[in-house]
């Protein structure tokens, strides 16, 4: 919703008005509206033509998807959640630096379960 923020009492003049049809703010909404709409369409139809491919081919997509969003330098940022957790891990580690697994016991765990 584009709105104008304005002092009580005091009129939006009618080139302003996102109400009016002939007004600035008008045309700029319908714009937003449109591209908006286009948007939904184009998501839409590639969400249909995702949905299409087989299970390795989606993981492939989402994975060249992610990829492209990394190599911008772009992440989503943590949560508090996740920043609590990371906090917690790396404070129990601190303090007990011998308490680890090492990757051989845990690629080899995580085999043996696939394998069951």
């Amino acid at each position: 919703h584009i709105g104008i923020l304005q002092p009580l009492g005091t009129e939006v003049p009618p080139s302003l008005n996102p109400l009016n049809p002939n007004s600035t703010q008008a045309g700029i909404r319908a714009k937003i509206l449109l591209r908006t709409k286009w948007s939904l369409i184009m998501n839409t139809q590639l969400l249909q033509q995702a949905r299409v491919l087989n299970i390795d081919e989606q993981i492939e997509l989402a994975e060249a998807i992610w990829d492209g969003i990394v190599s911008r330098g772009v992440a989503p940022p943590l949560t508090e959640a996740q920043k609590t957790e990371l906090d917690r891990r790396l404070a129990h580690h601190l303090a007990n630096p011998n308490d680890v697994i090492s990757w051989d016991e845990v690629k080899a765990a995580a085999l043996a379960k696939i394998k069951q």
